[in-house]
């Protein structure tokens, strides 16, 4: 004689829950369809606010041009859904390296910093100074 089988509660017991994606049960999926657009939001705003503490330094216009054109690449780069984090990690030491050369330096800057500490934590790749 069979069994009947048994019913098994799989569900979630909770008062609150709240999740972007969540399965439950057996041979449960979820997925979550991310537009590459809102998802580099975040990074376009810290490029524009690199950008921004730039613009208030007073550099001498051939150093404002060579930093501009680095971040405008930045930018482009934060535009496109495939770049990857070795292009932005040498962007950014691009960045830095021509500030230095100026005077400027990342410790003593910290409204430069953090925009730049901002972009390497959503890259995963070391702070390029």
């Amino acid at each position: 004689m069979r069994r009947a089988k048994e019913s098994v509660n799989t569900g979630i017991q909770a008062t609150n829950v709240t999740a972007d994606v969540m399965a439950v049960g057996d041979h449960a999926r979820a997925s979550k369809v991310v537009n590459a657009g809102e998802a580099n939001r975040e990074l376009v705003a810290m490029v524009a606010e690199l950008r921004k503490q730039i613009d208030a330094m007073a550099l001498q216009p051939p150093a404002r041009q060579a930093l501009e054109e680095d971040v405008a690449k930045l930018d482009a780069a934060a535009a496109n859904k495939d770049t990857k984090p070795e292009q932005v990690g040498g962007l950014l030491n691009n960045i830095v390296g021509k500030l230095k050369m100026v005077g400027v330096m990342m410790g003593d800057t910290l409204a430069i910093a953090e925009p730049i500490k901002k972009i390497v934590e959503m890259f995963g790749i070391p702070l390029p100074w």
